[in-house]
This record gives C-alpha cells, structure tokens and sequence, in this order.
C-alpha cells in the first residue's frame, strides 16, 4: 500500500492561451513568494520587539531603522518587479500574514500613511485592500504555492541576501579577523577550512 500526494485536478483542459498565462503565473510567483515570506518574518520580529520595547519613542525608532534595511535590501528588486508581480506581492502578503496590505500599513504606519499609500496604489492599478481567497479567485496562486510549500517547485531568491543585524556584522567582521591573524601559539598563519569557516 502506497501514500500519494494529493493532486489538484483542473475542470477542464486549458487553451495554448490559458497555459501561457498559467506559466507566466507560475513564474511571477516562483518571483515574489520569497520576498512574501521574508516580509512575515520581519512584521514577526518587529511586533514582538514592539511589545517587548513598549516606549513609543524607541518603537518608532527601531521601525525607521528596520525601514533602512528594507529599503536597503529589496528597494531596487522591488523597483524591478512588473505590475503583475507587483499585484501577486500584495496577494501573497495578504496570504502570509491573514490580513492586507493596507492593514498591515495602518498598524505599523498609521491610518494616514495607510491612506496616502493606498491612493497612491490605486493611481498605479492596485488595491491594499484586496484580500486573498485561496477557494475563489486565487485558487491558482494557492496551488502554485503549495508546490513551493512541498519542495515540489523552486523560488527565484532575491538578487540580494538580506541585510543582518548590526551586532552580526560586527561578530562576523571579528571572527574573519581572527581567522586571518597569525595563531597566538605557533605563530603560523591558520588557513580556514572551506567547510567550516
């Protein structure tokens, strides 16, 4: 007896047109889910520093700062991105984090911020306000990133690595300066191993 993994079945055979599209699909996700997940894992972080700090002062400051690393990091993909993946970004945010986009704004920016940016969205064609629904509209989306989900289908990484926190900068600057530095006991010069640096 054998387990199979489930398998979406369509209702009927797609058209040449239709496939294209479905591949095009396919790729703006494999595109824009990393950038999905990696915008959860720091609301995610920043939320719990945010209860954690509780001074609005501090907060605001630590929220300015992760804003340079953000912009730092993903401004020039994101600016790169096409308007289809663009749409499908704010989809798969809505997806990861329950809630949409112009929510997620309001709680970490303000309502007026919220506003400014969704006015500003709507004159480029999208909607922060558009949820997600994996059984409607966005069943595709849903089964494509379930195949991400499965190992079964592969990201396109970002074009940058993500920008680590100052502290790790410093610990890492340290540590390749240590395994540069001549060895304290014989005087040799340690080699680091490729494997374990």
């Amino acid at each position: 007896m054998y387990s199979l993994d489930p398998v979406v079945v369509h209702g009927r055979e797609r058209t040449a047109e239709e496939r294209q599209a479905y591949y095009k699909l396919v790729y703006n996700i494999r595109r824009t889910y990393p950038y999905a997940v990696l915008a959860k894992e720091r609301m995610d972080l920043y939320k719990a520093m945010r209860d954690s700090l509780g001074n609005r002062k501090e907060t605001r400051h630590y929220l300015k700062e992760q804003e340079r690393e953000i912009k730092n990091d993903f401004l020039e993909d994101l600016k790169n991105m096409t308007k289809s993946q663009g749409a499908i970004l704010i989809k798969l945010l809505a997806r990861q984090t329950d809630t949409t986009a112009y929510f997620l704004l309001k709680d970490f920016r303000g309502g007026a911020k919220a506003f400014a940016y969704q006015t500003m969205a709507v004159f480029w064609g999208y909607d922060l306000k558009e949820g997600y629904d994996p059984h409607g509209e966005d069943r595709d989306i849903e089964t494509i990133v379930q195949l991400i989900e499965q190992n079964r289908l592969s990201t396109i990484p970002p074009r940058k690595t993500p920008a680590m926190a100052p502290k790790q900068k410093k610990e890492k600057r340290k540590s390749k300066k240590a395994r540069t530095q001549p060895s304290a006991a014989t005087g040799l010069w340690q080699i680091p191993n490729p494997g374990n640096p």
